[in-house]
């Protein structure tokens, strides 16, 4: 029986970084995605920093995305609005968490492990993207 289940390596991952004044810190996590999940692209969405963020963050490789409206949300939105993926990886710059969101329908359990232990982190999230008009 043939599998229906995309393989990892087929999958669009893109990492998604909301960040204010994280200078000090962005490449570091930009990097270590990058060591983590090679295949996945890496975005930043610089929610009007008043340091390097973005300059940092384009320099370690990360695409970046500028949302002025200031907070989180509308950083987090932004992002999701503007990249297309069949997987979600958002992230606090700190690395405080991880929220996986699974766009594909049917993708195993088995990626989601897999994920979790490439990344090593302990506190992972798993959830299902869905609208608003589906609730």
């Amino acid at each position: 029986m043939m599998s229906t289940q995309p393989e990892i390596s087929a999958l669009r991952i893109a990492v998604i970084l909301p960040c204010y004044n994280e200078e000090a810190t962005i490449a570091q996590v930009i990097e270590a995605f990058a060591q983590h999940l090679p295949h996945a692209d890496i975005y930043v969405c610089d929610n009007a920093s008043q340091d390097k963020t973005a300059e940092q963050a384009s320099a370690a490789g990360a695409i970046v995305l500028t949302e002025h409206k200031q907070g989180k949300a509308n950083a987090v939105n932004r992002l999701f609005s503007a990249v297309d993926a069949d997987v979600y990886v958002l992230s606090g710059i700190r690395l405080t968490f991880i929220y996986l969101s699974f766009a594909t329908l049917g993708v195993s359990f088995f990626i989601y492990l897999t994920l979790a232990f490439l990344l090593k982190l302990k506190d992972m999230l798993y959830r299902k993207r869905t609208s608003v008009f589906d609730l």
